[in-house]
């Protein structure tokens, strides 16, 4: 009897069944593969929003040290002082910094004067009632400088009464007048400092759907989730599909027309991270 040998029909289709089973085990690793990076790319875009604020806020605490290590060889920092004399401050970070503030504002906070006569205020002791109507539309203008165009945002209540009131109160006061401008992640923009004005609500309107659409205009949430009054822009795909990830923010408008404006306002504060630009004006007025 001959040595056996891998032929004929049967040998054919066990040939055939092992290159099947391989392809099975081989598309089975790929397909597990892909499915742990997006475990991981889905795990990674929840921590970024917060990973980009904690950034901001170190920036915010680091900014004042780097000055002084910048100073000029003509006011040197010495190296030799005692660390208990190193200057400290208990301030709370606000929603506007301290060099641009405004007038403070004791006891409860009536609703401001909407006819451009109300004196700027820029710290509060309690949040403001409800001064605007949920079923009337708004129109902000947010007023910049450095040859950057006005960007026009519709503001419409009905998703987000609590959050509209609160962005719409602070306008009319002049809060975010000087307001500082900072990207925090491709496409998102923030305006207003790493704190507040001295009171907070609770978020609680994150939009139905969980869908941030690019050119929306969002208050931005806290870790803590309260609101602050900062306000977000989104511009680009990539940020609407972050907030998604965790969609406690509520949307509160929405860029009008155009995105060049806001993508310009953003990528001019991008190359200007060092001093930051700054709100000229944002005046909000109720849509004709």
């Amino acid at each position: 009897m001959g040595p056996l040998t891998s032929s004929g029909p049967i040998a054919s289709r066990l040939v055939v069944s092992k290159q099947e089973l391989n392809k099975r085990r081989v598309s089975a690793e790929r397909a597990d593969q892909r499915r742990e990076t997006t475990v991981v790319r889905k795990d990674r875009r929840k921590r970024l929003i917060l990973g980009s604020m904690v950034g901001f806020l170190a920036l915010a605490m680091i900014a004042p040290l780097a000055a002084g290590l910048l100073a000029s060889d003509s006011d040197p920092v010495s190296t030799n002082q005692p660390i208990e004399t190193l200057p400290t401050t208990t301030t709370p970070p606000s929603l506007i910094d301290p060099a641009f503030a405004g007038a403070a504002l004791t006891g409860e906070t009536p609703c401001p004067a909407t006819d451009g006569s109300q004196e700027r205020t820029t710290q509060f002791e309690t949040a403001p009632p409800l001064c605007i109507d949920p079923a009337t539309g708004y129109d902000a203008t947010l007023t910049l400088g450095d040859n950057l165009s006005a960007i026009t945002i519709s503001i419409d209540p009905a998703a987000a009464p609590e959050a509209a009131n609160m962005f719409v109160t602070l306008a009319n006061y002049g809060a975010y007048d000087t307001a500082l401008v900072t990207p925090i992640f491709p496409g998102l923009t923030i305006i207003g400092g790493d704190g507040d004005a001295g009171f907070t609500i609770g978020a609680t309107e994150p939009p139905a759907d969980g869908i941030y659409p690019i050119g929306s205009v969002v208050m931005f949430t806290s870790i803590d989730g309260s609101l602050e009054g900062q306000i977000v822009l989104i511009t680009s795909e990539e940020a609407a599909e972050l907030l998604a990830e965790n969609s406690v923010h509520p949307i509160i408008g929405a860029i009008v027309g155009e995105l060049d404006s806001a993508i310009a306002l953003h990528e001019a504060a991008l190359e200007d991270l060092t001093v930051g630009i700054r709100v000229a004006a944002l005046s909000v007025n109720e849509a004709p």
